[in-house]
């Protein structure tokens, strides 16, 4: 049966809370093989709903391309002819354009995104394909050509795209990093934000400060809060399909469950949002989450979407001074790395020390590197104190000319 195209997802939700991305044909039915795909080989990763949506979305524009150059995507597998170089070039294309393009976007995708999509295309027809071969009679003269040709199919389809990443990233330096907590500070004059909601972003933010990525606080519970002890911290859950989650996107935290510790003056700003001012919104009695949504109604609880957070990410970019466009979670993350490196340093632990406690503040496993990614700033900086200790050493002594 051929199933008209275009192809599109939807997302599935199931009764446990699982997210799910169903592809749909163009008469609004599931769509046999991207469907079995994505049940068996992708939903076993355990990967968030986002990324599997990614996948799935790059598949069904390999369907959709394929339609519109008269490719019969069952045939082509079944009697294993697979592609031709023209057609190739025709797919690489398609998945190089944005889907949506936004005003100041360009039309393609960045090289990491691009080199994404068309491994996921490849390993569909990897997929869809070995079980063909498997039915091929070793004695069939055919069988080591039809081998070659699916082993080049990565090199024909994803090719040696280079994607550069970029080490200069580094956490805010003193300014920004003053300017940020100036913005966020309620009734300060540079704080962007809603006046209603300013005690609600201070405590988001100062979680995100904290060490906190940008799900992490969308998670939280009121049963995750330990703000009162002699030394508060809130415990950050490794969350996920959470069938409460009423959010299109529900955020999923990537660590392992792990504590973050508060300062008492932190724990103190949260602990007044949650009783002080988390009661004005709509629907607080019934929801669980501790950050909720301004568009939270009594009947409808709304938590606090990715998207709301990126929204105010773009405000503090565009309207307060001192904050540099390239503002984001991962900078905010970056700083707290780095004072965490210049706390450690303070107190003359040892490195062993230091990335045993760094590692489980931040939820990463036991022997992690991941926080020297993480500590640039700080690291650059005690290199240039050590290239002019050595430069001062070379000089000492000598006259000027």
């Amino acid at each position: 049966m051929i199933e008209p195209t275009p192809f599109r997802t939807e997302q599935l939700r199931l009764e446990t809370g699982e997210r799910f991305s169903l592809t749909v044909a163009a008469n609004g039915m599931p769509a046999w093989w991207p469907n079995l795909y994505c049940q068996i080989a992708i939903r076993e990763r355990n990967i968030g709903y986002s990324t599997m949506q990614a996948y799935m979305n790059a598949i069904c524009v390999f369907h959709n391309v394929c339609a519109k150059l008269g490719i019969d995507i069952d045939a082509r597998i079944e009697s294993l002819e697979l592609f031709r170089e023209n057609e190739i070039a025709a797919i690489r294309d398609e998945l190089r354009k944005r889907q949506i393009v936004r005003p100041g976007d360009s039309n393609a995708v960045k090289a990491a995104h691009w080199k994404s999509r068309l491994t996921a295309v490849n390993d569909y027809i990897v997929w869809r394909t070995d079980p063909v071969i498997d039915r091929v009679s070793t004695r069939d003269p055919r069988l080591a050509e039809v081998r070659r040709r699916v082993d080049r199919l990565p090199k024909r389809l994803v090719g040696k795209i280079v994607v550069s990443k970029n080490s200069s990233k580094e956490g805010m330096d003193e300014k920004t990093e003053i300017a940020f907590l100036d913005a966020i500070t309620p009734a300060h004059p540079t704080n962007p934000f809603n006046p209603r909601n300013q005690h609600r972003n201070q405590a988001l933010w100062l979680l995100y400060h904290a060490g906190l990525r940008r799900s992490a606080p969308l998670t939280l519970t009121g049963r995750h809060l330990h703000l009162n002890e002699d030394e508060p911290y809130v415990y950050v859950p490794r969350v996920q399909d959470d069938k409460d989650d009423s959010r299109a996107h529900e955020p999923r935290n990537k660590t392992k469950a792990h504590p973050v510790n508060l300062s008492p003056d932190r724990a103190a700003i949260i602990h007044r949002y949650i009783v002080n001012h988390r009661p004005s919104y709509k629907g607080a009695k019934k929801s669980k989450y501790v950050f909720l949504s301004q568009e939270s109604t009594d009947q409808a609880p709304q938590p606090l979407s990715i998207g709301a957070v990126e929204h105010m990410y773009k405000q503090l970019r565009a309207k307060v001074p001192g904050i540099p466009e390239d503002f984001g979670p991962h900078m905010v993350r970056r700083t707290n790395k780095d004072h965490m490196k210049d706390a450690a340093d303070e107190l003359e632990w040892t490195p062993d020390e230091e990335e045993e406690v760094v590692n489980q503040e931040s939820g990463w496993t036991r022997n992690s590197k991941t926080r020297l990614n993480y500590q640039r700033r700080s690291l650059r900086k005690k290199g240039n104190k050590l290239a002019v200790k050595m430069q001062d050493m070379a000089t000492k002594g000598r006259k000027d000319d």
